[in-house]
């Protein structure tokens, strides 16, 4: 938070929830903060402007997913096809930030759209489990050992 805050102290003014948005869309990892606070202040500058809005955080994630920072395209390229396949699939089934989903949901999605993924369920669960293990995703314990994931940055959602 203080990476978010403290370079633009008194000259940037964070609305209630804006600087926590920002913290969820990277993790707090320095990088990804550093990129998306940058992105922020040249589009305030742009615009004479030094309020942030959410509208602002939404054309800076969107503006990052379309044109990815070479460090998000080496993470892709070093990833198993399954893992890709995973992840893909998350981004679609989560459409919010905070949203957790499981195994479960991801392959109901996947048959309601004729998507065929190529992994069983069993498959699934093991390689969200090793995203998870490699700090890619978080999950959130949901009954008798059932877990539910997201994107730990989730800039790689977007």
């Amino acid at each position: 938070m203080r990476l978010i805050k403290e370079p633009v102290k008194g000259i940037v003014a964070y609305p209630k929830g804006i600087p926590e948005r920002i913290y969820r869309l990277t993790s707090g990892q320095p990088f990804y903060t550093q990129v998306v606070c940058q992105n922020m202040v040249d589009r305030l500058n742009a615009e004479h402007r030094n309020r942030v809005m959410q509208d602002d955080i939404s054309a800076v994630s969107q503006e990052l997913a379309d044109n990815p920072l070479p460090q998000m395209i080496y993470f892709w390229d070093d990833l198993k096809h399954e893992q890709r396949i995973v992840l893909s699939l998350l981004g679609e089934v989560l459409a919010d930030p905070i949203r957790y989903a499981s195994a479960k949901a991801m392959l109901g999605f996947a048959g309601e759209h004729d998507l065929d993924v190529g992994v069983n369920p069993g498959d699934m669960e093991l390689v969200l489990d090793e995203l998870f293990r490699h700090d890619i995703l978080g999950r959130e314990r949901v009954g008798d050992g059932n877990y539910e994931y997201r994107f730990r940055v989730d800039l790689l959602r977007i």
